[in-house]
């Protein structure tokens, strides 16, 4: 056993007394961590890391650009969605039954909450022109994204669709 750790003052400090009371009672050569400031507040612990918790969720689907504003607007329409993004024309090179396929697609970035999220994946796979489309959800790190647009989002989805 070496002898800081058979002896519990390291540095002029009582280290079971400091444990107990969570105190420090010496001048730390270290510069303190600065407390988190969480994006969207002017102070810090303006919320608890865990209050919005995952209340939405981004869906990317990838579709021909015939289908794709027709799908956007069926699900905003529905309220599945709070918003959806239209990119402009991607490139896909993928491939189905054994051949290399190239294919001009748009990805739609659909904001959604939690709630709804199993209903609108629903809509998607019923109303998308292929036969094993794309549909991804991603979850949002709801504490470092602005709080009123992910509250936006939560309450203009209506997930008993």
């Amino acid at each position: 056993m070496d002898e800081l750790a058979a002896d519990s003052t390291f540095i002029g400090v009582d280290c079971q007394k400091a444990c107990e009371t969570n105190v420090t009672t010496h001048a730390s050569p270290f510069k303190p961590v600065p407390e988190p400031v969480y994006r969207g507040s002017k102070t810090r612990h303006s919320r608890p890391p865990s209050v919005l918790g995952v209340p939405m969720n981004l869906v990317l689907c990838n579709c021909p650009p015939e289908a794709s504003e027709k799908l956007a607007e069926k699900v905003v329409s529905l309220k599945l969605a709070a918003c959806v993004n239209i990119s402009q024309s991607v490139q896909s090179i993928y491939f189905w039954d054994g051949a290399l396929c190239k294919e001009r697609e748009q990805t739609l970035t659909i904001k959604v909450s939690q709630d709804a999220t199993p209903a609108l994946v629903e809509v998607l796979q019923r109303n998308h022109p292929f036969d094993v489309p794309e549909i991804l959800v991603l979850n949002v790190d709801a504490n470092r994204s602005y709080e009123p647009y992910v509250r936006w989002v939560e309450s203009t989805c209506d997930a008993s669709k």
